[in-house]
């Protein structure tokens, strides 16, 4: 089922995206969406006042309003249960909110009611985005590129459908957190012991193992600015520090040149 409200306002000479029957999904794709399905059902309460990801709403809304105040146009590409998208929707901005999970975004328009916001449904392994060139003000991308099997190719999609000077921002592991290196040990041990991990792990254990397997795109800073440059996106400083960060996320902006 493809969840779209305002269809009217997406590019229809563009493809948009159904979910493949499962069989036919790239494995890895099939994967990270059946990942993130099977945590629909409480992945909000994670964005709760006190949740683990509730300081990501303010993070992301405070780097976007610096950058393209509203009102303005923004895409929440990998949505989740919508939380990104209604923190936006709510200080005055025209949302898209797009998922390769069918529950999650079913799960976002139940605690979105009332909202104006747009849901795409995307198949898992898209390869472009259902917009025209230039559409949009403002991409966010709240830890989806580590997933993707090609994420430089999303990022030229993101590209393309962002207008001149338009603004990029998402998040991705910050390999200079100490528990990235923790997980970079861990992706070592995942690769010798895995059968093993599952038959004698508990079910924390085994999501664990998926995550670490599936979240694979473990890039340095400069090697994700090197992609983006490639898809005509030039970094903004967002007044990171250097060295050793309190986040084991890194926030990334960048602008569409002219």
């Amino acid at each position: 089922m493809i969840l779209l409200l305002g269809t009217d306002k997406l590019d229809e000479t563009r493809p948009v995206h159904r979910p493949h029957e499962q069989g036919s999904m790239p494995a890895k794709a099939a994967e990270v969406q059946q990942l993130f399905d099977d945590k629909a059902a409480t992945w909000s309460t994670k964005y709760a006042n006190g949740g683990a990801l509730s300081g990501r709403l303010t993070r992301f809304r405070r780097g976007l309003e610096t950058l393209i105040p509203a009102p303005a146009s923004a895409l929440d590409l990998g949505c989740g249960t919508g939380d990104l998208a209604r923190e936006f929707s709510q200080h005055g901005y025209e949302v898209f909110a797009a998922d390769v999970a069918p529950r999650m975004l079913q799960r976002a328009r139940e605690l979105s009611a009332g909202l104006s916001i747009t849901w795409v449904q995307l198949q898992a392994g898209w390869t472009s985005l259902p917009f025209s060139d230039g559409r949009l003000d403002a991409v966010v991308a709240s830890s989806v590129l580590e997933y993707l099997d090609d994420p430089a190719v999303a990022l030229r999609e993101c590209s393309r459908i962002l207008r001149p000077d338009g603004i990029l921002l998402f998040t991705v592991p910050n390999p200079l957190h100490p528990v990235r290196w923790v997980e970079a040990l861990g992706t070592i041990w995942i690769r010798n012991v895995r059968d093993r991990a599952y038959q004698a792990g508990s079910g924390r254990v085994r999501r664990y193992v998926d995550y670490l397997r599936l979240s694979r795109n473990r890039f340095s800073l400069a090697k994700w600015n090197a992609i983006a440059r490639e898809a005509r996106l030039q970094p903004i400083s967002l007044g990171r520090r250097s060295g050793i960060t309190p986040n084991p996320l890194a926030l990334l902006g960048f602008r569409k040149g002219l």
